[in-house]
């Protein structure tokens, strides 16, 4: 099918909620058959609401702009006019389409999301927003959060991908066309007939990640032999201070002892190349991917095939893996998943055994996925993140409740009735159909029970974002529906027991353990607690261990030949107690803590409540300097405040003012910075692991107050309610981050200054300061640290 017109269009708006936030501004162009711009509309809308500093920030667009403009009821017969029934295109679309919706348009035109579309055609992006895309292939136009530039920027992403469709091989096309009917993907048309637009003409930018982290690597060799000197034990945790990063010197270390596996941040594994990075390095080095994302030869045609009607996400899903393994070489680097595809690919793609991984290679597996590990077969182990281990250990032995947990649960159990139960027995097919339909009757009632329940027992803080289930709460409804969930689960589990398709195995496997958390569910057990988050029609209940066990994680490291944790954060006060209350008996060592570091400690900055107003006060004298200047909050929620509340006063100094949330994706921070002279941002400690590589963009460093971890994450409720668990958990943890944080910020070569002034002050800032070895404290003014 080919259309003769397309809309794209772009709203900008007071709020991310279409029923209460408004439209203040609206842009369209209509584009022929060819691609190009025939026709455009776009004006500002009057809204009687307040206007964000984080709106302002991103769109430009101030109260006083919107001052006289027409409501958004007198524009909307407009709007509908314009847009006609041709096809709507857009970013995130389905956004900007349920907020004119929202106002009375009505819009009933097929929809087209370019971000669907970049998501199953375009090789793995570190970003899928339209400014990161739009600047790693050079289009024309650039978004500016401004309706019509990203309308501009959208119309040359929608001719660039269309593009890239047409140029795919026959073979792929053909392979996507005989397995995918067109009407089953709001994209399938676009495989089976692309339009003929006129060719874009881009210049693709590249981002060399890869290729940085390949040279860090070559560059630690000399480093890595150290550590793996010191190293001599079964356990080791040997703190470095070297000028690289900790992922890279892990690297190094498992490329000078391969074979050998190491262990790196989620992020890290599906971002890099790495039969590139194994060509740099001189290598074998491969991506261990969890079993559940593993490929079963043929598996999207077997699904294909198996299936009376495909949904639009298995179409979609089977596009993306003809193009993944016909035109990228079955390179999991360039695969995205979403979090929905990569549960449809466990149920339906994964093979029933685990395939067998390398034993001749650097195997780099996630840290989320290291009790995915059955064992590490006597090989070397490195990792610069422990603390990501004890997160996954301590994931592995929790719990998470939620719709789409609830909704994928049915689902993939509807599909494996159809695919290998309905062919050989119509009747117990019917029935396992009929359990699965009351059992969603249940699913309904307890995510209705749990909405209401957050609703009347919210958080008491602003900082909190999930409330501790207590029993007195749960309705009788709610513990009768999670009994009657149980009921069916069991019955289900009866149903297959006698099937004897290969997949049978894995699919009673995961119904027991649907039934398990169920019954915890049920029951509140004493030994474990229950955290609820609910918003709107969806929940997430963690259930999580009342004591976190430590010998699951002990265990599998006690099948590595040598176990060596590295980096720059190994150690809290002088002492490795921490790291060695998870790993058990290891031998500790430091190396390279010279040369020093100067380390300015605002001496001035009071604790407690009166923190943060201090930190504005700082912030606003911060923006009447010159210069460029990152500030890092404690917590995300802390950096969004203090971006609303400081804003303004970057219109009166001539500073640019930019948050995490504004500044869009980091890798385009560097070119942002260069434009002004002046500029401010606010970011968070955790958010700075991404900034890193481009933080010596600036001229300064200033980092808030000790990173404690967020009083909403029920890992740290449950370990820090321990006895004594400020001294056992939290600053231990605490100051582990800030020393990760700050060897990042080391390497930079900027001054760096740390506003908490509860380490000279308080009992305790003796044990970070002697965590800090690296570095030598200067206590000083925090007026003077401006200067």
């Amino acid at each position: 099918m080919n259309y003769s017109e397309y809309i794209v269009l772009d709203v900008e708006t007071t709020g991310v909620d279409a029923r209460v936030d408004d439209v203040i501004e609206f842009a369209a162009v209509r584009l022929d058959a060819k691609g190009e711009v025939i026709d455009q509309l776009d004006f500002l809308i009057g809204t009687q609401q307040p206007i964000s500093s984080t709106v302002m920030a991103l769109t430009g667009i101030r109260p006083e702009d919107l001052s006289g403009q027409p409501e958004i009821s007198t524009v909307i017969d407009k709007i509908r006019d314009f847009v006609g029934t041709a096809p709507i295109v857009g970013h995130n679309i389905g956004f900007d389409v349920e907020f004119l919706n929202a106002k009375g348009a009505e819009l009933k035109n097929p929809v087209l999301d370019t971000l669907e579309l970049a998501y199953t055609i375009l090789p793995a992006q570190s970003y899928y927003s339209l400014e990161f895309l739009s600047h790693r292939f050079g289009f024309a136009h650039q978004p500016a959060h401004r309706a019509m530039a990203d309308v501009l920027a959208t119309t040359d992403l929608f001719r660039y991908l269309v593009g890239q469709v047409a140029d795919l091989q026959a073979t792929t096309r053909k392979q996507i066309i005989s397995l995918v009917p067109a009407d089953k993907w709001t994209w399938g048309w676009l495989v089976n007939e692309p339009p003929t637009f006129s060719r874009l003409t881009t210049h693709q930018i590249d981002e060399g990640e890869s290729d940085q982290l390949a040279a860090e690597v070559k560059r630690g060799k000399a480093w890595a032999e150290e550590v793996l000197q010191a190293a001599t034990d079964p356990i080791n945790l040997v703190e470095t201070h070297f000028a690289i990063a900790g992922d890279a010197l892990a690297l190094a270390c498992a490329v000078v002892s391969a074979p050998a596996i190491v262990i790196v941040p989620d992020r890290l594994l599906y971002r890099i190349n790495w039969a590139k990075l194994s060509q740099t390095v001189g290598a074998k080095v491969v991506p261990r991917y969890p079993s559940s994302l593993q490929y079963r030869t043929d598996a999207e045609v077997d699904l294909a095939n198996s299936q009376e009607s495909l949904s639009a996400l298995e179409a979609q899903l089977i596009t993306k893996v003809v193009i993944w393994r016909i035109e990228w070489g079955m390179d999991y680097s360039q695969l995205y998943l979403s979090r929905e595809e990569q549960y449809q690919w466990e149920q339906k793609l994964a093979p029933v055994t685990p395939l067998d991984e390398p034993t001749d290679a650097v195997v780099v597996a996630a840290a989320g996925n290291l009790m995915d590990i059955g064992s590490f077969q006597n090989r070397v182990v490195v990792t610069a993140r422990p603390l990501m281990m004890e997160d996954a250990a301590f994931a592995d032995q929790s719990r998470i409740f939620s719709v789409n947990y609830f909704t994928a649960a049915i689902s993939s159990r509807r599909d494996f009735v159809h695919q290998y139960v309905r062919g050989s027995d119509v009747k117990l097919a019917d029935s396992l159909f009929k359990t699965l339909n009351h059992l969603s009757g249940s699913f309904q009632t307890i995510t209705q029970s749990l909405v209401e329940i957050y609703t009347a027992h919210p958080p008491t803080s602003v900082y909190e974002r999930n409330i501790e289930l207590a029993s007195e709460w749960l309705p009788a409804s709610l513990s009768e529906a999670l009994r009657e969930a149980a009921g069916h689960v069991q019955k289900y589990l009866e149903g297959i027991s006698g099937v004897s398709a290969p997949a049978a195995l894995s699919q009673i496997e995961r119904t027991r353990k649907l039934l398990v958390d169920l019954q915890l569910v049920a029951e509140l057990s004493a030994t474990h607690r229950y955290f609820l988050f609910a918003d709107a029609n969806r929940f997430f209940l963690d259930i999580v261990p009342t004591q976190f066990d430590p010998q699951p994680i002990r265990r599998l490291i006690g099948t590595a030949g040598r176990f060596i944790a590295t980096g720059s954060s190994l150690s809290a006060g002088d002492q490795f107690s921490y790291l060695r209350g998870l790993f058990g008996d290891s031998h500790t060592q430091t190396l390279g803590l010279e040369p020093r570091t100067e380390l300015l400690v605002a001496e001035d900055m009071p604790s407690g409540t009166d923190y943060y107003a201090a930190l504005q006060r700082f912030a606003s004298q911060v923006l009447s300097q010159p210069g460029r200047t990152v500030l890092l909050a404690n917590s995300a929620y802390e950096a969004r405040q203090l971006f609303e509340d400081v804003f303004t006063g970057g219109t009166t100094t001539g500073t640019v003012i930019e948050s995490y949330d504004t500044v869009g994706n980091v890798s385009l921070v560097p070119a942002l910075v260069a434009q002004h002279k002046k500029f401010f941002l606010i970011g968070h400690y955790a958010w700075f692991d991404r900034l890193s590589p481009y933080a010596n963009a600036f001229d300064r460093l200033l980092l808030g107050r000790l990173p404690f971890e967020a009083v909403s994450r029920p890992q740290a409720k449950v370990l820090a309610d321990a006895d004594e668990g400020f001294n056992t958990y939290t600053l231990p943890r605490g100051i582990m981050r800030l020393k990760e944080v700050l060897h990042q910020a080391k390497l930079t070569g900027r001054p760096i200054a740390f506003l908490d002034s509860r380490i000279l002050s308080r009992d305790y800032g003796r044990q970070v300061t002697a965590a800090l070895l690296d570095f030598t404290i200067v206590p000083q003014g925090s007026d003077r640290i401006i200067e």
